[in-house]
């Protein structure tokens, strides 16, 4: 069978005239596709794509947010630690030289310049001046402290309390918990802790920190050990336990400086250590205020971050 068809080859064509309508949509239609397609790019760079430069900052940024609770924490610890220092301060001034401690300087701030770059001449000069008085008046104020407490100890039957460590070359890290209410390794729970941990090793020589005469001598292997009461002029006492060995006894006079016993772990104790007790006329005070003799400034105010700081008591 043949087939036969028949197509028309024929086209035709006609010239499509661009009015100014036409060509202005088409501009504005590339440009939107431009802008559009601009935007995504920069999108799609600035997520997944960054510069040396970016990458350190972003590194930065989360060493930062890292790093801040942990300065946060730091310096609610600071604060903390300061006010700390600022009670026993009183209470030092207060027990052992029976007078008020300097005030701390209340001209500390710069509130007077705040919101300002500029610093007018006369609020310097104003603030200057109060610095300076304020500094003036707490030198005379350690001035006069320091002649009362010249003349309390030059007068007849002053009485000076002990003052000195009870040990030797100790480095403030051997300090631990002090009096308050701390966590007792052997009953695992909170209770009165009434003296001073000083960690140090077994047989280390323990000394009488003032002149005094033994009134009590304890050796047990129970509760507080091996211990020494030594009765010291103006009513205080101190006490030491947890001792290896006893090297005087009741009713013998000592001298500071006399060796007295040697460190130990005897009775309820946990670790090699001593446990240094004080009192007054039967009150209970804080050894930490009596060991300025033999420390330096910086040595006694780490020994008070340690003590401070320090939950767990080793007995």
């Amino acid at each position: 069978m043949r087939l036969n068809a028949r197509f028309d080859t024929s086209y035709n064509f006609s010239k499509q005239k661009l009015t100014a309508r036409k060509v202005l949509g088409m501009i504005l239609k590339y440009l939107l596709v431009s802008v559009s397609l601009s935007i995504v790019l920069y999108f799609i760079l600035s997520s997944f794509i960054y510069t040396d430069q970016e990458k350190k900052l972003r590194d930065e940024n989360a060493n930062y947010e890292a790093l801040y609770p942990e300065l946060l924490a730091r310096t609610e610890l600071l604060g903390d630690v300061i006010a700390g220092l600022q009670i026993k301060d009183s209470t030092i001034y207060h027990e052992i030289f029976h007078a008020q401690a300097p005030p701390v300087d209340p001209v500390t701030r710069l509130d007077m310049f705040w919101g300002s770059t500029d610093i007018p001449q006369e609020k310097l000069e104003k603030y200057a001046g109060k610095k300076v008085q304020g500094l003036l008046d707490r030198a005379a104020a350690v001035d006069s402290l320091l002649l009362a407490i010249d003349r309390d100890i030059r007068r007849p039957g002053a009485v000076i309390p002990p003052m000195s460590l009870p040990l030797n070359d100790v480095e403030y890290l051997q300090f631990g918990a002090t009096t308050g209410t701390k966590m007792s390794p052997i009953l695992k729970a909170y209770v009165h802790h009434g003296g001073l941990d000083i960690m140090a090793p077994q047989e280390t020589p323990v000394y009488a920190p003032a002149d005094g005469v033994v009134t009590n001598v304890v050796r047990s292997f129970r509760g507080t050990g091996n211990s020494i009461e030594i009765t010291h002029a103006g009513g205080y006492v101190t006490r030491y336990m947890h001792l290896s060995a006893t090297y005087v006894n009741r009713g013998q006079r000592v001298v500071r400086g006399k060796r007295i016993g040697s460190v130990g772990m005897t009775g309820n104790s946990m670790v090699p250590h001593l446990h240094y007790e004080m009192q007054r006329d039967s009150l209970e005070l804080d050894p930490l205020g009596f060991i300025m003799a033999n420390t330096s400034p910086l040595e006694y105010a780490n020994i008070l971050f340690m003590a401070a700081h320090t939950d767990q008591s080793l007995d």
